[in-house]
């Protein structure tokens, strides 16, 4: 099945212009890469790529009810999952620096609650940012919310 959507993401890669593409399928693209692959360098590179398409396909429109169909929270949400993912699932120590993929998902995560606070999953995700960067009354704080 992996091998199929990689076939299909690869030939639409293919039919888009380099001046118009698309967040979601470099998304995908850094989805089979990891799940795929096992390689963080070009799923993170991906990523990095699909949240600056966002951003600034985004920043091209008027804020407007329309700004928020093209917001698109649940790519968003999904794109710093993948970050979290890169990251791991044990909090560092306290000498240890914070990961830069969890600096990164919490960044994304951030801008989602703030535009979109009643989703649920986003918030989470970032409460689990925050704990994975030993911030824990934020974790807290974002779990209760």
């Amino acid at each position: 099945q992996l091998d199929s959507a990689a076939g299909q993401l690869e030939f639409l890669q293919e039919c888009q212009s380099t001046d118009d593409q698309k967040p979601m399928l470099t998304y995908l693209a850094a989805l089979v890469a990891w799940n795929k692959h096992h390689d963080r360098e070009a799923s993170v590179r991906l990523l990095d790529q699909a949240v600056a398409l966002h951003t600034t396909a985004l920043a091209r429109r008027p804020m407007a009810f329309d700004y928020f169909v093209w917001f698109n929270p649940e790519l968003l949400t999904d794109i710093g999952r993948l970050y979290l993912d890169q990251g791991g699932s044990e909090p560092r120590q306290s000498t240890e620096p914070v990961s830069p993929f969890v600096q990164k998902a919490a960044k994304v995560l951030e801008g989602v609650s703030r535009a979109a606070p009643g989703l649920l999953a986003p918030q989470l995700l970032l409460a689990r940012a925050r704990f994975l960067s030993l911030d824990l009354e934020a974790a807290l704080r974002g779990a209760e919310h």
